[in-house]
């Protein structure tokens, strides 16, 4: 009888793993930035207001309107004056007619004439009102960004694994031949 008994081949592996390490620092960042500006620029309205002519009406005159308008009045009296004596001269001249002219001119001069009344709103002229507008302007300018990154240096850091492999237990055949058969 052949008897065969066999011992198989044993390997054993030990690994160590590899090994890696990353080292980066934080970036630089630098960050440049411009204030935005507002610009404004106004022009104020005016207004004016006229009112020689309402105070004219209400009888408050500048001294140049006061001056003409006394100036015309005198003129209109003199003249009125003037027409009036003439008036009683020629009347007088003309006393031959046998009209009493005398008595009659003494009468109207005795008299003062009446005084006229008259109503009226004051002023009969309303104010004159100019308004320019005003202005209003808005420049605007924009902010500015600027964004600079410097990135640092990556150290990237790697040793290798190991893989051993050995032969734990041989293989082996052995072989017998027992005679008894």
């Amino acid at each position: 009888m052949i008897r065969i008994q066999t011992t198989p081949l044993k390997l054993e592996i030990n690994r160590s793993p590899g090994q890696m390490t990353i080292e980066q620092g934080q970036a630089d960042l630098q960050i440049d930035t411009t204030l935005p500006e507002v610009e404004i620029t106004t022009t104020d309205p005016q207004m004016t207001i006229d009112q020689s002519a309402a105070r004219a009406d209400a009888g408050l005159k500048n001294l140049d309107q006061a001056l003409e308008e006394a100036k015309n009045l005198a003129k209109q009296a003199a003249a009125n004056y003037a027409a009036t004596v003439s008036g009683q001269g020629d009347a007088l001249a003309q006393i031959h007619d046998g009209a009493d002219q005398i008595v009659e001119q003494a009468i109207q001069n005795a008299w003062k004439p009446e005084d006229e009344w008259n109503i009226a709103s004051v002023p009969s002229h309303p104010p004159v009102i100019n308004v320019e507008r005003g202005t209003f302007d808005v420049q605007l300018k924009r902010a500015q960004f600027n964004l600079t990154a410097n990135p640092t240096k990556t150290v990237v850091d790697y040793q290798r694994g190991k893989v051993d492999i050995y032969v734990k237990q041989k293989n082996n055949i052995d072989i017998q031949f027992d005679e008894e058969v």
